[in-house]
């Protein structure tokens, strides 16, 4: 552990349990304190936000500009707050320096770039530490007790890429009681089962689609480990894939939403009424395409995202295409932090078909997790092709599974009245997954 990170881990830690206990009316004063804390140091030492939100700088948080990626990385320079800071020499150093904090004191993400140029986000080692904690709080409610006393065996099989947020966290924290092990979610599938079953986990930490392919290899007989908790993130948690996993292990994994725009957006506590959104650390706006608040039970076209606690690159009304449900019910854990009921994608995942009247259409990817998640695999894929819609399939034992699917797959497109493309079913040995071990569910190639 760098040690100039102790001071303010054990702050973070002190304050982050007695959070759990604030009304409503304290998560709302939070807000208005921080934010107004943010944009006064904004203000002082960032060119960028300077000229972004001139006339501008005691209007309300609705009424800012939208913030956008392409934006960001044009204006880096003149957004971080430090001013000797230059993307150029991040970059430099991401690719001379790999996992090591830049000037000594800044620890740099990187996105996976699944939605275009990949994005840099810089943490002073203050915020950092809060970053940490932040992501031990989803431990925390998800019944994981760190200690140095209780012995741990944690598995993460998702991203090994040294500037990916997981990666630098877990080598922030190195407790004599817990054996990790990273296990890369794009390597051989083989490989993965049996490091796993070697290992013998205790907690198991994956990405959503992987935890789906794991609970197969268990039900074949290929996996045998017994997972005590397991934790599914960076992917869209399904209600089958859910049960899936609670019906081969006998427990229900806990669902994170994080980014690395500020690590955590939210996490499910031991009741899995949803998501608590961590209102003490972001805002979160749910909105429609034209940056418009929709009402809560409603899915929005994307989240508006303002980051609280980072100070050295602040972000405000950053746009990030996920579509969310919020939710008005409270919790029965007591928890005043507002919930997000569901997930159902990004932006990006959309497909577009021509209706009978030769409008185009866009179908949410939604509608075809909710076909495809009742088909015994282990895994899918549905790609768009200038030819028709491509279903690839891995791991099914069923031999008419093809014109089954096909059918099914055309009546869920019918329904929501689209002319349906021509539709080709295909086995094959395993999904192909991007670089960082993520898998793209629904896509355009």
């Amino acid at each position: 552990m760098n040690i100039s990170l102790l001071p303010y881990l054990v702050s973070a830690y002190l304050n982050d349990g007695k959070r759990d206990q604030w009304t409503r009316e304290q998560i709302d004063a939070h807000q208005r304190t921080a934010l107004a804390a943010l944009r006064q140091h904004s203000y002082q030492n960032s060119p960028f936000y300077q000229r972004f939100h001139k006339g501008q700088f005691n209007a309300p948080l609705h009424e800012l500009p939208v913030m956008n990626r392409k934006i960001m990385l044009d204006n880096f320079n003149d957004l971080v707050t430090d001013r000797t800071v230059r993307l150029d020499d991040v970059r430099r150093h991401m690719q001379q320096e790999p996992g090591k904090p830049f000037k000594g004191k800044y620890w740099v993400n990187s996105t996976s770039g699944t939605t275009g140029v990949p994005a840099v986000f810089l943490y002073h080692r203050r915020e950092w530490a809060q970053v940490v904690i932040f992501l031990m709080r989803a431990y925390r409610w998800a019944g994981i007790r760190l200690s140095p006393v209780k012995k741990r065996r944690m598995a993460f099989v998702t991203s090994t890429n040294p500037w990916h947020l997981s990666t630098q966290v877990s080598q922030t924290v190195h407790l004599p009681s817990i054996s990790s092990m990273r296990i890369p979610a794009n390597d051989p599938l083989p490989s993965v089962v049996s490091r796993l079953n070697e290992f013998q986990p205790d907690t198991l930490i994956v990405y959503s689609s992987m935890g789906r392919i794991l609970a197969a290899e268990q039900m074949a007989g290929h996996l045998n480990i017994s997972p005590q908790v397991i934790m599914t993130s960076a992917e869209v948690l399904t209600p089958e894939t859910r049960q899936m996993i609670k019906d081969v292990w006998g427990v229900e994994p806990f669902d994170q939403y994080g980014t690395t725009e500020t690590a955590a957006i939210g996490c499910e506590c031991t009741q899995h009424n949803g998501q608590h959104m961590f209102e003490d650390i972001c805002i979160v706006e749910n909105v429609d395409s034209q940056n418009r608040p929709v009402p809560v039970g409603e899915f929005g076209e994307k989240i508006l995202l303002t980051v609280l606690f980072n100070y050295s690159q602040p972000l405000f009304r950053y746009e990030i295409s996920d579509s969310i449900c919020v939710s008005d019910k409270e919790c029965s854990c007591g928890r005043k932090f507002r919930l997000i009921e569901k997930v159902q994608g990004r932006q990006e995942d959309i497909l577009y078909f021509p209706n009978q009247s030769g409008e185009i259409v866009g179908i949410h990817p939604i509608v075809f997790h909710n076909v495809m998640d009742t088909v015994r695999a282990s895994g899918w894929q549905v790609v768009q092709r200038d030819d028709g819609l491509h279903i690839l399939l891995s791991g099914s034992q069923d031999n008419g599974i093809h014109d089954k699917l096909s059918v099914s797959m055309a009546q869920a497109l019918k329904l929501h009245g689209v002319e349906t493309p021509p539709i080709k079913v295909s086995l094959v040995p395993s999904i192909p997954r991007l670089p960082n071990g993520k898998l793209r569910l629904v896509l355009r190639d």
